[in-house]
């Protein structure tokens, strides 16, 4: 299950993906062009996309190129991105701007 969540993450980073939290876990920010099969593969993998988002990997990074300089290392060959971290605690009421 976890490597599923994973291939997924990496796939959403390839379309540039955005994602928001819902109520049971992730969900797509704007439907778009999003292939049908990616939508259902989200919502079956919908909490540990959340998880994903909550450690702020950076595979779900809407905009690495802006964000890069964000980035850090956080172990185990994984890296984080503090802005994508920021704006998801900034959605679920966690961190105030300003």
């Amino acid at each position: 299950m976890r490597r599923d969540v994973e291939e997924l993450a990496s796939l959403l980073s390839r379309f540039h993906v955005v994602l928001s939290y819902s109520k049971d876990g992730a969900a797509l920010a704007f439907q778009g062009e999003t292939p049908a099969e990616l939508r259902r593969q989200i919502r079956a993998h919908r909490r540990g996309l959340a998880l994903l988002m909550l450690q702020g990997d950076i595979r779900l990074c809407p905009c690495p190129e802006r964000h890069r300089r964000e980035w850090y290392y956080v172990g185990s060959g994984r890296y984080a991105c503090l802005l994508c971290q920021k704006l998801d605690k900034a959605q679920l009421g966690l961190w105030k701007v300003g």
